[in-house]
């Protein structure tokens, strides 16, 4: 298995933890307007079903009603990463490691990213933090 399928593998893990947090959260919630958690769960869905190009501007306008959401940020950069548009997906998983610091996952991404983009130094120093 290649970098590239650990980092599919992880990524489809994550997005099904995702998936279960979202319908926890919704299903504790009354039907109002969509929220930003809304937004992201359309995109995780798109996401879900091999489109990720649809994920992407669900993820924008969750972003939009709050800029801090940790999921639209991470979540955009694995659809940017699947769709091998590397320098975005490192913006992406760069804003969700400023929002959730603690997080290995997004380092790994984040890590992932930075090999992508051939900035093998600032990789090896992403995939370090992964494992504090």
């Amino acid at each position: 298995m290649n970098l590239h399928s650990h980092h599919q593998l992880r990524t489809a893990l994550f997005l099904l933890g995702s998936v279960l947090s979202l319908a926890m959260i919704a299903s504790a919630q009354q039907p109002a307007a969509k929220s930003a958690d809304d937004y992201v769960a359309a995109g995780i869905a798109a996401q879900a079903a091999g489109k990720h190009e649809e994920a992407l501007p669900q993820y924008a306008t969750a972003l939009k009603l709050q800029p801090k959401n940790f999921l639209a940020h991470y979540n955009s950069g694995v659809a940017y990463s699947m769709l091998q548009k590397f320098e975005e997906a490192l913006k992406a998983f760069q804003a969700a490691v400023a929002l959730e610091p603690r997080e290995p996952q997004v380092h790994l991404a984040l890590g992932d990213a930075y090999a992508a983009n051939g900035r093998t130094l600032e990789a090896i120093d992403a995939l370090k933090e992964a494992i504090r």
